[in-house]
C-alpha cells in the first residue's frame, strides 16, 4: 500500500495506521520531520522499524530549501516518473490530509 502523507505534521495516530512494509510518500509539513532533531522524527523511525519505505519528491525538498544530504535515513528521493512507478506498484493508495 502507498500512503501519501500530505498533513501539516506527522502524528502518532497516522504512523500507527501504516502497516509494515508499506510505501510512504512525504509531502507538505511531513517533510520537516526529515530534519535531524525534529520533534516528529521518532514517528519516521517507527515506520522504518516496521520496514516501511520512505520517499520524498525532490521538488518538495527544493520548495522547502532542504537537501537530501542532511536528512533522515533511509530515505529515497524520487522524481515524478518514480512517483508514477510507486502508484503502479501499489494497487491501494491512501492519502492522509
Amino acid at each position: 500500500m502507498l500512503h501519501i502523507l500530505a498533513l501539516p505534521r506527522l502524528d502518532a495516530a497516522t504512523a500507527e495506521r501504516i502497516a509494515a512494509g508499506d510505501d510512504v510518500l512525504l509531502q507538505r509539513g511531513t517533510v520537516w520531520a526529515l530534519l535531524p532533531g525534529h520533534q516528529d522524527q521518532h514517528h519516521l523511525a517507527a515506520l522504518v522499524a516496521k520496514s516501511c519505505r520512505l520517499h520524498v519528491l525532490s521538488d518538495w525538498l527544493a520548495v522547502n530549501g532542504l537537501t537530501d544530504k542532511t536528512l533522515f535515513e533511509p530515505l529515497q528521493v524520487i522524481d515524478y516518473p518514480e512517483w508514477i512507478e510507486l502508484t503502479i506498484r501499489n494497487q491501494v493508495i491512501q492519502t492522509w490530509r
